[in-house]
C-alpha cells in the first residue's frame, strides 16, 4: 500500500491518495478541516477494484507528477492478494492430515479390546 498527502483542490480539505494492493484499488480520503469529525468526508476506494484509475482521484487534489508516477508504478507492480497455489497446497496438507487422523482412529477402533473382569 502506498499513500501520499497531496495539495487539495479545496483549501479547506486535507487529501490523502494512494494504492491499496489488498483491495486492488486506488483510493482517496478527504477531510474537511472545518469539521471536527475524525472521519473523512469522502473515502473512495473502500471496495475491491472500486477506483481503477488515477484519473478518478484528480477532482480532489493536484497530484504531483512524482506521486502520480509512484502510484502508477505501485499499480503496475501489484500482486494479487490471492495465492491460489499456496491455498491449494495448504488444503491438500490439511486433507492429508485429516485422512491420517481418521485412519489412526479407525485402526484403534478395529483393535480387539480385552474385557476386564474382576472376580470377587
Amino acid at each position: 500500500m502506498s499513500h501520499h498527502t497531496v495539495k487539495p483542490t479545496d483549501p479547506n480539505h486535507e487529501v490523502v491518495i494512494g494504492w491499496d494492493n489488498q483491495l486492488e484499488t486506488f483510493f482517496a480520503q478527504v477531510w474537511d478541516n472545518r469539521n471536527a469529525e475524525e472521519s473523512p468526508v469522502l473515502w473512495a476506494g473502500c471496495h475491491r477494484g472500486e477506483v481503477p484509475s488515477t484519473a478518478l482521484l484528480r477532482p480532489y487534489a493536484e497530484i504531483p507528477e512524482a506521486a502520480l508516477e509512484q502510484l502508477q508504478e505501485d499499480h503496475a507492480q501489484r500482486q494479487s492478494p490471492e495465492r491460489p497455489q499456496e491455498l491449494a497446497d495448504l488444503a491438500e496438507r490439511l486433507d492429508q492430515a485429516a485422512r491420517e487422523k481418521l485412519t489412526r482412529s479407525e485402526d484403534l477402533a478395529a483393535r480387539p479390546t480385552k474385557k476386564l473382569t474382576h472376580e470377587l
